[in-house]
């Protein structure tokens, strides 16, 4: 055999090695991610256990008793002579202007414009996340939404109970774990998490559903996502004083 074969055939052998290596490397790094979000449902169960351990100590103790009636008012005091009279301050300027009366803008958006809980947008690392819509109908609340992968990893995660998973948090209080989230072709109800694709520069719609709520303005809205280049740093996009549409 000579030379020009014998140097075909290792460098033949070489480049498949090296595909090899390549394959098994991104291979390693998705079982890692998936080993890093499943420690972090373990977490979140734990967490979930302490507190329904806390909750049953709370319930063991019983209620508080009620309040007993107030007691009888004392005897009212003399009254004493008024002070003189202070000087009259001097007439001021008139500088109330319509800025002045606008609402603050920490403000719930109801108070400001309803229209104004469309097309909300946050960017968190590489990723652009745009807040279409928010409706409620009976104790569900269903927001749309959309992502633009702005030159990040091209493999996504969207936590629905993973970790602390994607929350919303209502101005009455209430906090709940998502029930439900659809990005792209990937989705549903059964997994803590769900993995899709995300090409550069292309608009991805998704979906996000919670129920058992007992109000339409929410407070805070937490979607959580994971990159496989930002391995264990949940990417946290945030919607703040949002008024869901009643159907």
């Amino acid at each position: 055999m000579n030379r020009g074969v014998i140097d075909s055939v290792v460098g033949t052998a070489i480049i498949g090695i090296a595909s090899w290596l390549f394959i098994t490397s991104e291979h390693i790094k998705d079982q890692l991610k998936e080993l890093e979000i499943e420690n972090n449902n373990l977490k979140s169960q734990s967490r979930d256990i302490q507190q329904l351990l806390k909750d049953t100590t709370n319930l063991a103790r019983g209620p508080e008793g009620k309040q007993g009636p107030p007691g009888p008012q004392g005897p009212r005091g003399l009254k004493g002579d008024a002070g003189p009279q202070g000087p009259v301050g001097p007439i001021g300027s008139s500088d109330l202007s319509v800025s002045s009366l606008s609402p603050s803008s920490d403000l719930p958006i109801k108070y400001k414009d309803k229209k104004s809980t469309l097309s909300k947008k946050t960017v968190v690392g590489p990723y652009s996340v745009v807040l279409d819509s928010c409706n409620k109908s009976a104790s569900r609340i269903g927001c749309d939404f959309h992502i633009t992968n702005e030159g990040g990893g091209e493999n996504l995660y969207l936590l629905r109970t993973s970790g602390d998973g994607s929350k919303v948090y209502l101005s009455s209080g209430y906090v709940t774990q998502a029930y439900e989230v659809h990005v792209g072709d990937a989705g549903g109800t059964s997994k803590s998490y769900y993995k899709f694709s995300m090409p550069v520069g292309l608009p991805i719609k998704g979906s996000i559903v919670f129920t058992n709520v007992d109000d339409n303005e929410i407070s805070l809205l937490e979607m959580r996502m994971s990159s496989s280049n930002y391995l264990g740093k949940p990417l946290v996009a945030e919607f703040r004083n949002i008024v869901a549409s009643l159907d």
